[in-house]
């Protein structure tokens, strides 16, 4: 038994490291500029947002947080992202990039499609405060299966993230009920399918390409 351990020792001392001293590391690829542009066109304008709801529990009016993701669409201070992160709030801050915080109000909201816009209540910030930066809302009809998407949200509630993946369906149907609202919309709406990661909070974020 001593001398098969003395065997394997003697093995494991003298096997080479994973990385030589004459083998070099292959460089790691540039980020490809297709992608830097359409990071570009939308991160700055991620926002985080933060709720607060009420719900009756035991007789009992409770209160409960959430956070989510969105995006701003205009300069004047609206914000989209999904109706189950901002439906029933009773109360919405929102984070912008620069730390700053802001109230928001609920504009209008769509359970089937899962959408809804909020306001920014801009009359809240300082006159120097620099113009929001928006984003521009693309073409979903010319998205192809196998194009590389984007997606971007504010994850657990802290800065922005990005995770890459791909188109793997453009007429996506959920053959179960999805119920927002007691809507069922898994046979109404039709998605986007991808595999680009979706991080916890990120629900509310855009998808790019």
């Amino acid at each position: 038994m001593r001398a098969r351990r003395t065997l394997l020792l003697s093995l494991l001392l003298s096997a080479p490291p994973v990385l030589a001293a004459d083998q070099e590391a292959p460089p790691l690829p540039h980020s490809d500029p297709a992608v830097a542009r359409a990071i570009a066109r939308v991160y700055p304008s991620l926002v985080q947002i933060h709720v607060l709801s009420t719900h009756t529990e035991g007789g009992r009016e409770r209160k409960s947080g959430a956070t989510g993701s969105g995006v701003i669409i205009s300069a004047e201070g609206h914000v989209i992202t999904n109706h189950h992160v901002v439906g029933r709030a009773t109360s919405i801050r929102v984070v912008l990039p620069t730390r700053e915080e802001l109230q928001a109000s609920l504009v209008g909201t769509d359970p089937l499609s899962d959408i809804a816009v909020i306001q920014l209540a801009l009359s809240k910030r300082p006159k120097a405060a620099p113009a929001l930066p928006v984003a521009v809302f693309g073409q979903s009809e010319s998205v192809r299966v196998g194009d590389t998407v984007l997606a971007m949200g504010c994850p657990l509630a802290l800065s922005q993230a990005v995770t890459r993946g791909i188109v793997a369906n453009v007429d996506l149907r959920v053959p179960r009920p999805i119920e927002l609202e007691g809507e069922n919309v898994g046979s109404v709406v039709t998605w986007l399918g991808h595999h680009a990661q979706n991080l916890h909070g990120n629900y509310g974020r855009p998808l790019q390409n």
